[in-house]
């Protein structure tokens, strides 16, 4: 797990690099003559998201779930973003509640350049948690361990300003290694 914990920051780090090459603040500020800026397409430079999932339904043990995250990196261009992040996640299943804690390296991308554009993204890390006790087996439950997390989603950008939008996407999350959790749900977000 923390080879793959490396490579991600690794790539991120690249990738980030990379991009920041032949990259100056007063291009980005002033277009060539004659180029306008759209308003509603998201500028280069710092990004930062907080979402929120108010309610999520999960699959493997019949319950509901929330959870809040943050990711925090660099917009490439309009259309691609990477960067790093972290959430909170509370499940309530049939057998009892649980929680996680994934820290994730994140991708997102943007198509279209009116205010309502299409949106999609992916995450992928390791999730501290201790959801045992709602796993399909109780014997598994052994207090706090680490499970593989992805979390795929697609959907909606209100793309206000340069530097604010809106984000509306379904997603689904997995958790898994020792034992496994599914769902599904509504993901709110403000990018700034």
């Amino acid at each position: 797990m923390r080879h793959i914990i490396a490579t991600l920051l690794i790539f991120c780090c690249t990738t980030l690099a990379m991009a920041r090459q032949g990259y100056s603040p007063a291009t980005e500020a002033t277009p060539p003559t004659g180029e306008v800026i759209n308003k509603h397409m998201a500028a280069r430079g710092y990004r930062g998201f907080v979402n929120y999932t108010p309610l999520t339904f999960t699959f493997v043990n019949q319950g509901i779930a929330g959870n809040i995250s943050t990711t925090h990196g660099y917009q490439l261009n309009h259309n691609h973003f990477v960067g790093l992040g972290a959430g909170f996640h509370i499940n309530l299943g049939d057998k009892g509640l649980g929680v996680a804690i994934p820290v994730y390296a994140a991708y997102k991308g943007n198509l279209g350049q009116q205010l309502a554009q299409f949106t999609y993204g992916a995450r992928i890390g390791a999730a501290y948690a201790d959801y045992g006790n709602i796993a399909n087996e109780p014997s598994t439950h052994s207090g706090i361990t680490t499970l593989a997390y992805f979390n795929a989603s697609i959907g909606l950008r209100l793309g206000i300003a340069r530097y604010f939008a809106i984000n509306i996407t379904p997603e689904i999350d997995v958790f898994t290694g020792q034992y496994s959790i599914i769902g599904a749900g509504l993901r709110l977000g403000i990018e700034f």
